[in-house]
Order: structure tokens, then C-alpha cells, then sequence
């Protein structure tokens, strides 16, 4: 019998395996069939070997299989494109004479090497062999052309052995407690040092690395370590290679006087944070000095008394290095807060109260340095700090030294000195509030011959029931040139908004709410200018040479026009007119023009001063008055003839012409005097007549010697100066007729 029923196949190669009393008549066959399969899979050479020849007694687990691009090769001893496995012992592999495996060798499949629990010895210097597994060491170098990429254990994802040297991470548990040997203890790469929760290390010496990548931590500031009394030559901490990291626990200065730093880091893109840094009695508290480090969300605490020398700085980064000082709280410090006088540094968000108690605070809470060592550091952030809590003894908000800073943004209150202080060019401080500081100080400070500053936006004020600033803003004597101060609100304060007495003559003071504005004569303003005036006024002040100018300057056909409004709409323009300059000094007339309701074009032009010749010419008429008596001789009330002291009023009634004592006054025709007022009142006709009436027909009065003569109209009359009694005075009855009048 045949069929399944009669036989079963093996998973593997298929072999036949007759059933018991079955398989009748095909079994022969069948055995046979098993013996060419097995010949065929055991075969050592054509394409369906699978297998190795394998060399004395040495074990295979496993399938190795080699592949060369699909060409057969055969296996010798010099053909370095095989590993020949040897030496009785499957720990090892070895490899052609110069210790590298040659050729485009290539693994199909995994290659998986045990260790069979043999000991074995391996010859000394011979490089020949990689020491696979067990505790053996190699007795000479390994050289790898490329990374050795491996996968932890219980990992999932294949890393370079570089990149997984900032991975090693050692505990100072394991190593006694001692920080320094852990540290020592890291490889060349670096890597993490964990400090032991809740522990207090007290520290006799300095704590050092060199080494890159290190990073010291610990669980919470629960752990400390404290300065030893009686160490204070060196710091606690220092790390000086690059992208250190130190976080998270206590540093204790145990108030122990020195030269000393708590903590530091010297290293490029090196970082503190999260540390609380305390009772630093020698130079300061946090040092940073390396290019682009950063201390960030530390909390600071100095000892809040007043140092006998300069000492403990709070957050230090002097050794003109760019850094980031960013979400620190420090308080009652020695010295600065923070100081820094690195090129593009940033000071941002941090919160300083209570510092820089040695020397009466003068120097500031937070200071940029400005030091020709080593190059001017410029342009520094300084923005969204707070600056405040009550202290008798602490210093100036921002002490402002390095050119180009940037101070914006921050809250200064309640401290005895100047909120802000510059002492360096190009710097603009601008939207801070600075309330009630000052002492005998002022809010902004701008010390003596500064110059190409900007104070804009700033709210500076005094609401304390007793005020103690002096000014909001001072510009102390000097020669201070080209600034603006604009827009700031200078509130109640004790002395003045703004004291400026910068001589320079390039500046603008302009729309500060509580303070006089100032246009400067070397100003230059494009376009339209609005001025809001302080109570009511716009003032133009004298500048240093005396004078208190404004100037309108354009071509000589254009308007140079100030303008009177309502509501926006004209009322009345004084300009110089746009009539071309045409030589002999034509042109450019000076003009007063009045506007309808409406605005449109003007109305008339009552008033005209031609430039040429200063004629003033009224268009629209002239009343002139006085609200003096008619009989007042005070010619400050009159209208007064130009270099004498003669004039006249006129009032209601009356027409009075004031002139000296002794003084005879004629009206003039031609030059000859026909009408005169002598000094006692007296009119004088000169050589011509009274006339009444109208024209020829009316009569008149004349005089002269001899009898009178001549045709005149009835009732003219004659005085003779020369007559006797009869022949004196005449009378006309016309038609050349004279009758004297007897007894005159």
C-alpha cells in the first residue's frame, strides 16, 4: 500500500518515515529518495551546499553563511575574504596576519559567537585576535576604520560607542563619597556625576574637571555642599571644559571671607542652572567665563550685609565672553547683582533686590563693565528685569557702561539711589518704570558728557506720601550731545520732570508728561511735526549761545507758514510768502492772512511787510486807541514817532499829541510849515490863511503888512502888523473893498 496513510514526511528535508506495518511495495523506493536528499544537503561544493568544511574539532552553533556576489570561491589560507575559525576555542576569531579582515567580505546572515565556558590563554602580542566574551583582556591595540555601533541591553535602537560616552553616568555613593574621584573617574568624554540625595559634603579642597560634556547633579537642593572654615584659597566647584552642566542642588559659602567663587565654569556653551547658591563671603557666588554660557533659574542669596572690601558678586561673567544670565533671583549681595561686559550679552527676566552693599551703594544691581582689557564689549540686552524691595544699603538699579546697550522693558522701585544710570555712549533705555527711588538721587541719570543716547517711553514716578526723588530725569553738567528724550511720563517727583544742562546743541526733548519740551536749533524734522504743550505752552529755550530760536527753513518760493487752527481748519497763517527772490532784496514778504469758518482760501491779507524796503502795509484799515487817559503823557501807551519822544493817543473824545515842553510842532506841506504849536499852546498859520466855509466864496483870515489889498469874499478879515488904531484890523466887503474898523 502507498499514500499518506502509509508514510510521514520530516519538516526540515522532507524525508519519508514509513508507518509501522505500512508502506508496502515503495519503501525500497523511498529509502533510496532519503539517501539523495541527505548526499545532496550535505554536499560541500555547488549551489546547494550549505554548509562549511569544518577543521579539526572546533564547534559550529549556528548557520555562518558567506556570500561573494554569487562567485564561487574556494577557501585557502591566504584568501582573506573568510574568517578561519582555529585555535579549539569558539571565543575568538582570527583574523588574516595584519589583524583586519580584507576584502569586500560580507555576512548574510548573523554571525553569532559563544562562549563555551573554555578557558583559554591567549598568546601575548598577538593582535590577531578579538577577545569576544569571558573576562579576558586584549593584549594589544584593536583599530577600527569606522564607529562600533552597538545596541544596550534591553535597548532598541543600534548608537555609536561615541555617542554613547556622555552617557556614563557615576554616583559619588559608589565611590566612598568622594565628588573629586568620581569626577576623575569619568572617561575622556565626560559624562554625569550624581551626588547623593538629602547629603551634606563639606568642602576641603577644590572640586575640579577639565574633561568636556561633564555634569554634576543632584535630586534636590537638599543636597549641599558646604565650604570647610578653613578653606578659602580656591572655589568649591569648577568646570572647566566645554558644555558643562551643573544643576540642581545647594553650594554653601558658609559665610567664609577669600578670593574665591562658589561655583564655576570656564568652558564654551557651559550652563548653571537650577542651583541655589548661598552665604558666599569671598568674591562672588556664580562665575561664569565661558563664550556662550548661561546661568539660568538659580536662586542667589548673599549674606545682606556690607563687606568690609569688594566682594561677593552675586552672578559674575567679567572676561569679555557673550553669555546668558536669564530667571535668577538674587538678593542682598556684596557687590553687583550681576555683572557682565561681554559683547552681545543677555540679561533677561532676572529678579535683583538688596544688592551691592559695600560702598555706600553706589555701584548698580545689575552693571555692564567697560574695560579697554581684552576689547570693549558692546550692545549688551539688558530687558524685563525686576529691580526693587526696600534696603537702606543696597545700589543702583542699572549701571549702564558698555556703547549700543539695550536697557527696555524693566521695573525698578524702592531703592535709595538712581534707578538707571548711564555712563557709556549709544545707549537707549527705553519703556522701564522706575518708581519712587532716589534718596537725594534722581530716577534717570545721565552722567557727564555722554553722548547719541535715547530715552523714550520710560514712566518714571514718585507716588510716596513723602516723595524722594530729586529729578525723574538728569542730564548732569557737561558736554552731552545729540540725544533724544521723548515721550517719557515724568510724574510728581520732588524737584523737576527733567533737569537737562548737557551743553551739546544737537538734542530733542519733546512730549514728556510732566516736563518742558525742547526743539534744539540744530534739529532736523521732516514731515509734519505736532507739538503738545505742557500746561498750555510750548517753550523755546535759549541754547548755549543765548539765543532762543526757532527756524523755518525752505526754498525761496516756498511758504515758511505758521499755522493758527480750530478743530484742524484754518484761522490765521503768519508766514514769509512764496514771491520769488529776484535780487535787490525782492521777495520772501512777510504776510498775516485770516481764514473763513470753512478754512478754504484766506480771507484777506490784512497785514504786509515788504522785505525790501520794511513798508508795513494795512489793507483792511487800522484803529488805533489806548486805554489810558487822552491826557496821559506816559508814551508807553502811545503811539510813539520812531526815535523821539513825542507821540499821540487817541481815546473816546479826544486826540492827545505829547511832545517836550519848549518844543514848537508844525504840520508841513511840501516842506513848508503852514499850521504850528508852540510849547504854550499857541497856533501858529505860517505864510498862509484861515479859510471858512467852501471853495473861493468862503471867508477868511490873513495878515500881513500894510493895508489890505486884493479881491476877497465879504467878511474876510485883514490884520495889519504894522497899523495904528484905525488901521489894524480890516473887513471885506468885497469886490476888493476894505473898511478898517475905528478904535483897533
Amino acid at each position: 500500500m502507498s499514500g499518506s496513510s502509509d508514510y510521514t514526511l520530516t519538516p526540515n528535508y522532507h524525508l519519508y518515515k514509513p508507518n509501522y506495518d505500512a508502506d508496502v511495495d515503495n519503501w525500497g523506493y523511498h529509502l533510496n529518495n532519503n539517501a539523495d536528499t541527505l548526499d545532496a544537503a550535505l554536499a560541500t561544493s555547488g549551489g546547494g551546499a550549505v554548509f562549511l568544511p569544518l577543521s579539526g574539532a572546533v564547534p559550529m552553533r549556528g548557520a555562518l553563511t558567506l556570500s561573494d556576489g554569487g562567485t564561487a570561491i574556494s577557501q585557502t589560507a591566504a584568501d582573506g575574504r573568510y574568517l578561519q575559525q582555529a585555535q579549539g576555542d569558539a571565543r575568538y576569531l582570527q583574523l588574516t596576519a595584519g589583524g583586519t579582515v580584507a576584502g569586500a567580505t560580507t555576512f548574510s546572515s548573523p554571525l553569532t559567537l559563544a562562549d563555551g565556558g573554555t578557558a583559554i590563554s591567549q598568546t601575548a602580542g598577538d593582535a590577531r585576535y578579538v577577545n569576544v566574551a569571558g573576562a579576558d583582556t586584549m593584549a594589544g591595540p584593536l583599530t577600527l576604520t569606522g564607529s562600533l555601533i552597538y545596541t544596550a541591553t534591553g535597548g532598541t535602537t543600534a548608537r555609536a560607542a561615541q555617542d554613547r560616552a556622555a552617557d556614563v553616568s557615576l554616583n559619588v555613593a559608589d565611590f566612598g563619597g568622594s565628588i573629586q574621584a568620581a569626577l576623575n573617574a569619568l572617561p575622556a568624554t565626560g559624562g554625569t556625576v550624581m551626588l547623593e540625595a538629602n547629603k551634606t559634603y563639606v568642602v576641603t579642597a577644590a572640586l575640579t574637571s577639565a574633561k568636556p560634556n561633564v555634569k554634576v547633579t543632584a535630586p534636590s537642593w537638599a543636597t549641599i555642599l558646604r565650604r570647610d572654615p578653613g578653606y578659602n584659597s580656591a572655589g568649591q566647584l569648577t568646570l572647566t571644559g566645554a558644555n558643562a552642566i551643573i544643576e540642581g542642588f545647594t553650594i554653601d559659602g558658609n559665610s567664609v571671607t577669600g578670593t574665591q567663587f562658589e561655583v564655576s565654569v570656564a568652558g564654551a556653551g557651559s550652563i548653571i542652572r537650577n542651583m541655589q547658591v548661598i552665604n558666599g563671603g569671598g568674591t562672588g557666588h556664580i562665575n561664569l567665563q565661558g563664550q556662550n554660557s548661561r546661568a539660568t533659574d538659580n536662586t542667589v542669596t548673599g549674606l545682606g550685609t556690607i563687606p568690609s572690601t569688594q566682594r561677593g558678586y552675586g552672578i559674575w561673567a567679567i572676561n569679555h565672553v557673550t553669555v546668558m544670565i536669564d530667571n535668577n533671583t538674587i538678593t542682598g549681595t556684596g557687590i553687583d547683582g550681576i555683572g557682565f561686559d561681554g559683547s552681545g550679552t543677555c540679561v533677561i527676566g532676572n529678579t535683583v533686590s538688596g544688592c551691592h552693599c559695600w560702598n555706600g551703594g553706589q555701584g548698580g544691581q545689575i552693571a555692564s563693565y567697560y574695560t579697554s582689557t581684552g576689547g570693549v564689549g558692546t550692545s549688551p540686552l539688558v530687558i524685563g528685569n525686576y529691580i526693587g524691595a526696600p534696603g537702606s544699603n543696597q545700589g543702583m538699579g542699572i549701571e549702564c557702561w558698555m556703547p549700543g546697550m539695550l536697557v527696555s522693558g524693566n521695573t525698578i522701585e524702592n531703592i535709595p539711589q538712581a534707578g538707571i544710570i548711564l555712563f557709556g555712549n549709544s545707549i537707549t533705555v527705553t519703556g522701564n518704570s522706575i518708581r519712587n527711588c532716589g534718596g537725594t538721587a534722581d530716577g534717570l541719570v545721565v552722567t557727564a558728557n555722554i553722548t547719541d543716547f535715547v530715552i523714550t517711553g520710560n514712566r518714571i514716578s514718585d507716588d510716596q506720601a513723602t516723595p524722594t526723588m530729586r529729578y525723574a530725569i538728569s542730564i548732569y553738567a557737561g558736554a552731552s550731545d545729540r540725544y533724544t528724550i521723548a515721550g517719557n511720563q515724568c510724574l510728581p517727583n520732588t524737584t523737576a520732570a527733567i533737569s537737562d544742562l548737557g551743553t551739546g546743541t544737537n538734542k530733542t526733548i519733546v512730549n514728556n508728561l510732566g516736563a518742558s519740551n525742547r526743539l534744539n536749533t540744530a534739529t532736523t524734522m521732516s514731515g509734519a511735526l505736532t507739538l503738545t504743550g505742557v500746561a498750555d505752552q510750548v517753550t523755546v529755550a535759549p541754547g548755549a549761545a543765548g539765543l532762543a530760536t526757532m527756524v523755518f527753513s525752505g526754498a525761496a518760493t516756498q511758504r515758511k507758514a505758521i499755522r493758527f487752527q480750530t478743530a484742524g481748519v484754518n484761522r490765521w497763517v503768519f508766514q514769509s510768502n512764496a514771491t520769488a527772490e529776484g535780487g535787490a532784496n525782492a521777495g520772501s514778504d512777510l504776510e498775516l492772512q485770516c481764514y473763513a469758518d470753512a478754512g478754504g482760501a484766506a480771507l484777506y491779507t490784512p497785514i504786509t511787510v515788504t522785505r525790501a524796503t520794511g513798508n508795513v502795509g494795512f489793507s483792511q484799515g487800522i484803529n488805533l486807541g489806548s486805554t489810558t487817559a487822552g491826557s496821559s503823557t506816559d508814551l508807553s501807551k502811545h503811539i510813539a514817532v520812531w526815535g523821539t519822544t513825542i507821540g499821540f493817543n487817541a481815546t473816546a473824545g479826544a486826540f492827545n499829541y505829547v511832545g517836550g515842553a519848549s518844543t514848537t510842532h508844525s504840520i508841513q506841506v511840501g516842506g513848508n510849515a503852514i499850521f504850528n504849536v508852540g510849547a504854550n499852546g499857541a497856533v501858529v498859520v505860517g505864510t498862509g490863511y484861515l479859510a471858512f466855509g467852501s471853495g473861493a466864496s468862503g471867508a477868511n483870515i490873513r495878515s500881513g503888512a500894510g493895508a489890505a489889498t486884493g479881491t476877497q469874499p465879504s467878511g474876510s478879515l485883514w490884520l495889519r502888523t504894522d497899523g495904528s488904531a484905525g488901521a489894524r484890523l480890516y473887513v471885506s466887503q468885497g469886490a476888493g473893498t476894505w473898511v478898517p474898523v475905528a478904535s483897533v
